[in-house]
């Protein structure tokens, strides 16, 4: 927890929330998250308005994967469309 009362960039109440509805594991692979919160991280669905919608905690092995992924999903379309040809 930092000065400002936040954790991982929430309020260490929400984030204390989020931990206990995953059952203190990680939203994708479910591994046990650690108590070192610079290995967690709050994934985000960052929307147009002034409040993301937090989708859940992730360990970093699964945050760096969802970003790729994030990048990638673009480009699928058009590579399915390649390999139907």
């Amino acid at each position: 927890m930092n000065k400002t009362g936040q954790t991982c960039g929430i309020n260490t109440e929400v984030f204390e929330q989020l931990k206990k509805l995953q059952n203190g594991r990680c939203k994708t692979c479910l591994s046990p998250l650690t108590d070192d919160t610079r290995h967690i991280i709050v994934d985000r669905l960052e929307m147009c308005s002034d409040t993301p919608i937090i989708k859940g905690l992730l360990c970093a092995d699964c945050k760096a994967k969802v970003e790729i992924v994030r990048y990638y999903e673009r480009l699928v379309p058009g590579l399915l469309r390649y390999l139907s040809t």
